[in-house]
């Protein structure tokens, strides 16, 4: 999900990132294997999503939309009482009554 504010969305990317180079600091040394194949696929998560974010997104990226268009959505397809219920970082809970 992106975030209203550009800098703030590019801020949770980048923390997001973080935290998945942080973990490798407690994985035990005999899981590590699994970590490295997990790696790659975040490396590419990056590269995608934080090195191209002014780059157009093509089919199997991430596709952060604002949240007040998925708000939008829901309403426009007939949802009522759409509403933001949590929002933390890149993730919120977005719902309604259909």
């Amino acid at each position: 999900m992106k975030t209203i504010n550009y800098d703030a969305y590019v801020n949770s990317l980048k923390r997001w990132y973080k935290h998945g180079e942080e973990i490798k600091k407690k994985i035990p040394r005999y899981k590590r294997a699994y970590y490295r194949l997990l790696k790659e696929q975040f490396d590419n998560w990056k590269i995608r999503n934080l090195d191209n974010t002014d780059k157009p997104k093509t089919k199997g990226d991430d596709i952060h939309e604002l949240f007040t268009d998925q708000i939008k959505w829901l309403d426009e397809i007939g949802y009522k009482n759409v509403d933001l219920f949590i929002k933390y970082h890149l993730w919120c809970i977005i719902g309604g009554q259909k």
